[in-house]
């Protein structure tokens, strides 16, 4: 049975399309693309210091948007998207990824400083370099922005995820909570910050057994936090010992800051940083540092 997120995108969907269909003159194209560098201070998302794994990797992304204008207040785009993401020594985590996104805007009063509401309806199918993480994932996201001054716009929304894979312990699902601020600080650059809280799934992974050949003892409270429990297929092709991967149930509060550089109207250079804080069920606590530095263009 499908569930309530994935009949939410194919109905919005079908709406687009037949919204499209009549707009004629009033639909456009526009293309984006991204490359994006990462330092994942914990791609392993591990707990106990012996486990934690950093890595570096390249996100290459494109996408089509049809934007349509049913109204002077609304707004209804259809967008396609394509995504892949390789990594330096975790090559078994290497992702490609296909989807779309159906996104509906509202800003029923015209003023610069009136707000604006979205709803964005998300799914893609993602290829890993091994088939136990291979998921659909679908998202429903909501929110809200206005202009607090002329170079201050503040954003806060709601977010619900569905993850599911061919694995058990890469099932999740999870809803957030985010706010953001982007302050403009001349024509040029801009900065950003962002908060986020998610309560719902989380999935780790531990070493079972290390290089030498000597098994761990002190998992098992893990273990037994766990709501599912599989041999981690990625991360056993990329490093020596075995490596389980496990499910629990969690809260994470994630802060991002960073820097947009516009280079021309369709050009921008975008630098962040972002702490990921979670406190799993069992103590599972555990800590990631994402630095990124991207490329943005749009066509």
């Amino acid at each position: 049975m499908r569930s309530s997120l994935q009949w939410s995108v194919a109905g919005l969907g079908a709406l687009l399309l037949a919204t499209a269909a009549q707009a004629g003159e009033d639909t456009r194209f526009v293309a984006d693309a991204e490359v994006t560098l990462t330092h994942d201070s914990n791609i392993s998302r591990a707990e106990r210091e012996r486990d934690i794994l950093p890595d570096q990797g390249a996100l290459v992304a494109g996408g089509v948007t049809l934007l349509t204008e049913p109204s002077a207040t609304t707004a209804l785009n259809l967008r396609a998207f394509v995504e892949g993401e390789a990594w330096l020594d975790s090559e078994p985590l290497n992702r490609s990824t296909g989807g779309g996104q159906v996104v509906g805007r509202w800003k029923p009063n015209p003023g610069f400083l009136a707000p604006t509401y979205q709803m964005t309806l998300t799914a893609q199918l993602d290829d890993y370099g091994v088939d136990q993480r291979d998921s659909t994932v679908y998202s429903a996201q909501v929110f809200a922005s206005r202009r607090l001054t002329d170079r201050v716009l503040f954003t806060y929304g709601l977010e619900g995820v569905e993850r599911h894979s061919d694995g058990t312990v890469f099932d999740v699902a999870h809803g957030r909570i985010f706010m953001n601020a982007d302050f403009e600080l001349n024509a040029s650059w801009s900065a950003y910050g962002a908060w986020s809280y998610l309560r719902g799934d989380t999935f780790s992974s531990a070493q079972f057994t290390f290089c030498n050949g000597a098994s761990a003892t002190d998992i098992f409270g893990l273990i037994n936090a766990s709501e599912a429990l599989e041999s981690d297929e990625g991360l056993n092709e990329a490093y020596c010992g075995s490596w389980i991967a496990y499910r629990v149930p969690a809260g994470t509060h994630s802060f991002t800051a960073g820097l947009n550089h516009a280079i021309n109207h369709s050009l921008s250079v975008d630098i962040s940083a972002q702490d990921v804080r979670v406190h799993a069920k069992g103590d599972n606590d555990y800590r990631r540092l994402l630095l990124r530095a991207g490329l943005l263009m749009r066509f």
